[in-house]
């Protein structure tokens, strides 16, 4: 008595490969023609649009926007959807921003301008049928400048006792700034690209502006640096009494001070004490005299650049007045 199984397997048995063949055809055939109709149906898919905003209007900047993509959820063919997903890009969304009103604060883009403006991108293939975000918030500044001063980032990898005497820029240490007063006011200063020195030399450097600002100028500028070998020397100085205190009579001890200076050697070598004037930190005597002070601190009257380190000794004269 025969079971099931061996009924099936006569069955396969008495099936010639020519049969087998039509079968996996019949099948094939009928696969395509299902893939192709649900090609040609409608489907539902999401794409992320790119938003660039452009054409800021004159006198103004962009101060703050929103995540710069939208998301759009279409209804295409299904050839549609897929030619769109493997075979091309969306094209950025351009939006104009000399379109919004000309005033500062936040501005709301209307998610009708929004809408619009997706539907041109995606053409007359594909039919949108909802925007994320369904809106947009961009926020203007009136554009201001301010100038600033350029601070050199110098790393310097020098032989002892060699120090920077002199670094000048063609930018006159000075830039031009331009962009949002909120974000000026917050700032003194621009840096620049580092600087690995190790001789000296004429170097391309780069402004590094703040996001959201602009220079006036060049980005990209000459610096130049001077190195020299450091070196010490003293001077005798005597204090330079104002003429009011002349009149006075005004004595003053010591009546000469030591400068000490140490910077480059070759700067120095041309230094002599007559170039130096040494003055009173304050040259109203009687207040300080009337406090019960005798005392009154000395200072130099002219800026040194290029120097490591310049002392005063003593920092203190004592002062007398005729009676």
């Amino acid at each position: 008595m025969s079971t099931r199984s061996d009924r099936l397997q006569e069955w396969f048995a008495s099936r010639s490969k020519n049969d087998w063949r039509a079968l996996f055809v019949c099948i094939l055939i009928s696969a395509s023609i299902w893939v192709l109709r649900s090609l040609t149906e409608d489907a539902t898919d999401v794409f992320t649009v790119p938003v660039v905003f452009v054409d800021t209007p004159d006198g103004f900047d962009l101060v703050s926007s929103p995540a710069a993509e939208l998301d759009l959820e279409v209804t295409s063919t299904g050839f549609g959807i897929l030619g769109q997903r493997y075979f091309k890009r969306e094209k950025p969304l351009e939006f104009s921003l000399s379109s919004l009103p000309r005033i500062e604060g936040e501005q709301a883009i209307p998610s009708k301008i929004l809408f619009n403006r997706a539907r041109k991108l995606v053409g007359s293939d594909r039919d949108i049928l909802s925007i994320q975000p369904d809106s947009m918030y961009v926020t203007l500044s009136k554009r201001a400048q301010k100038e600033m001063r350029i601070i050199h980032l110098i790393e310097e990898n020098l032989d002892d006792g060699q120090f920077i005497s002199k670094q000048s820029d063609n930018l006159g240490g000075k830039v031009i700034v331009t962009g949002p007063q909120s974000l000026l006011d917050s700032l003194s200063s621009v840096t620049t690209s580092k600087l690995v020195l190790e001789e000296s030399g004429v170097y391309d450097m780069e402004l590094l502006i703040p996001q959201g600002l602009k220079s006036s100028s060049v980005e990209q500028f000459k610096l130049t640096v001077a190195l020299d070998v450091l070196s010490k020397r003293s001077f005798t100085v005597p204090i330079t009494l104002s003429e009011s205190n002349k009149a006075r009579n005004i004595v003053l001890y010591p009546s000469e001070i030591t400068l000490t200076i140490i910077g480059g050697n070759e700067v120095l070598n041309s230094f002599t004490s007559e170039l130096f004037s040494v003055v009173l930190a304050s040259n109203d005597l009687e207040t300080l005299a009337a406090a019960g002070q005798n005392k009154v601190a000395v200072k130099l009257q002219q800026e040194i650049e290029g120097m490591k380190s310049i002392e005063i000794a003593p920092g203190r004269v004592e002062f007398h007045m005729p009676r």
